[in-house]
């Protein structure tokens, strides 16, 4: 991340959003599953969308990290040539 961003002050925003955002959204996905296999419930489709919700932006903030990552190594190779 501090490769990435070149302000260290937005990278540890990003990182410390991210962390928290898919501690949150893990949480819920734990909760929801003790619960619904305790209580032998039907499957709660809404749990999972929800707590999708809170870790979708550390997936998109890797994703766009490694596509800028696979575009500097790939000038970087296409140069050496």
């Amino acid at each position: 991340m501090n490769l990435f961003y070149k302000d260290n002050k937005l990278a540890n925003k990003v990182y410390f959003r991210d962390g928290i955002l898919l501690t949150i959204g893990l949480s819920i996905l734990y909760v929801s599953e003790a619960i619904i296999y305790i209580n032998m419930s039907e499957f709660n489709i809404k749990s999972f969308i929800f707590s999708a919700l809170f870790i979708l932006p550390s997936i998109l903030t890797n994703k766009m990290i490694s596509k800028e990552f696979h575009t500097v190594n790939k000038d970087i190779l296409e140069n050496k040539r």
